[in-house]
């Protein structure tokens, strides 16, 4: 005898989940939308910055990440049973070591390569190639900072993936990329069950003895390897045929679906031209682009007006559709000042965002309002926060409940 679950909200009713199956739901952080205007804010911030990129500016971007991701791993920690704990929320630091590599190559190359700067830290013999000549501290500043700027891209990215439920943000795709959108996903879910099966394997034929000595030790993990893999994809293309996963057809009776496709071939064909025409006269007549810019953008509304009624035609169904929570509207704000603010800042004063250690390393110049923008895009962890200090704190209504309900089904 069990109790009711939490209620779980369909398209039409308010279904009642058992207490069991609701325990396995998985709680997202944010909606899929403001997960990308996170994603579109920090990265046009970690962009804009320039090349090499401003440090200060790079590693506030870094610092509000970093608590992004570490509120949504606190907050998967709380609100998921023990030992359930997602994949993805181990991604970040991975993004990290790569990042931190490619900083330091770009150091070294940069370093060896490029030498120009005041502050010379050792003279390498001319006749060298290429790295002959003198190494100087503002080489190796710059390609850190170069560096600095990809591990911050990487780490944005690897936020995203922490945070943003991947098959949520695949659903989210147009109707005339639900095609594209089943492959992707098909993709993203085999990926991680290969790496998981061939350590699986590995571990097996270590069981039985076997001891991996080179190239050759590689047929008793690649054969099975091989074979499980077509034999999960004919499953999948089994299961995905019993459940009439196909090319759908389009709504309609046949005259209607003539005439859709003849005016989808149009806008095509009519986009397609404008786009192409239009850059070509903003390209050959620079000093007035507006007759080409005017026809670009009309090429440009055909190609997504044929798009849009391409997806019309094919029928796109949810199983569930996501809830937009109180939370992302106290995250969407400053979200949305955050990402205009930077435009602005960019936009007006381009010069706050750049800087160089040529021709001798200086302090790098910081500006209150590009702070202030930046440090909005930690916005996301406080909400997180604040559900988390909720869920570990005791709620003597609760207890009691739970107590009851044992109670009960002891006795039954």
């Amino acid at each position: 005898m069990s109790e009711a679950g939490p209620a779980v909200r369909s398209d039409r009713s308010t279904i009642r989940v058992p207490e069991p199956a609701a325990r396995l739901l998985p709680q997202p952080t944010y909606h899929t939308r403001t997960w990308l205007l996170w994603l579109l804010a920090a990265g046009l911030a970690a962009l804009l910055t320039g090349s090499p990129g401003n440090p200060l500016y790079l590693t506030l971007i870094i610092l509000a990440a970093r608590g992004v991701d570490a509120a949504a791993v606190a907050f998967e920690q709380a609100t998921m049973p023990a030992g359930d704990a997602d994949s993805r929320r181990h991604g970040w630091s991975g993004f990290l070591r790569l990042g931190l590599v490619l900083a330091g190559l770009s150091a070294l190359f940069n370093g060896l390569a490029a030498h120009q700067g005041a502050t010379v830290l050792a003279q390498l013999p001319d006749e060298w190639p290429i790295v002959g000549g003198p190494l100087t501290l503002e080489a190796l500043v710059y390609g850190a900072l170069a560096g600095l700027a990809l591990v911050t891209v990487l780490i944005v990215a690897g936020t995203f993936n922490t945070g943003a439920d991947t098959y949520a943000l695949l659903r989210a795709i147009p109707a005339f990329l639900s095609q594209a959108g089943l492959v992707t996903a098909i993709g993203l879910a085999y990926v991680p069950q290969t790496i998981v099966r061939v350590r699986e394997i590995h571990e097996a034929q270590q069981l039985r003895g076997h001891r991996f000595r080179g190239p050759g030790s590689l047929l008793p993990l690649a054969v099975p390897l091989l074979a499980g893999g077509l034999e999960r994809a004919i499953q999948l293309a089994e299961a995905m045929e019993s459940r009439g996963f196909s090319r759908s057809a389009p709504a309609g009776d046949a005259r209607e679906r003539a005439t859709a496709g003849r005016g989808v071939r149009l806008l095509l064909a009519l986009g397609t031209a404008g786009v192409g025409l239009g850059a070509f006269l903003m390209l050959y007549f620079r000093q007035a682009p507006a007759g080409g810019g005017a026809l670009l953008g009309a090429g440009l509304l055909a190609l997504g007006g044929a798009l849009f009624r391409l997806g019309r035609l094919s029928r796109h169904t949810r199983y569930r559709r996501e809830i937009w929570r109180r939370r992302d509207s106290l995250v969407t704000a400053p979200l949305l000042v955050s990402c205009g603010g930077t435009l602005g800042i960019w936009a007006s004063h381009a010069g706050w965002w750049a800087y160089t250690p040529y021709p001798a390393l200086y302090w790098p110049p910081f500006e209150p309002w590009i702070g202030l923008s930046l440090a909005l895009l930690a916005a996301p962890a406080l909400p997180l926060l604040g559900l988390v200090r909720a869920a570990r704190e005791p709620d003597p209504a609760a207890s009691d409940a739970v107590t009851a309900a044992a109670e009960k089904e002891a006795r039954c």
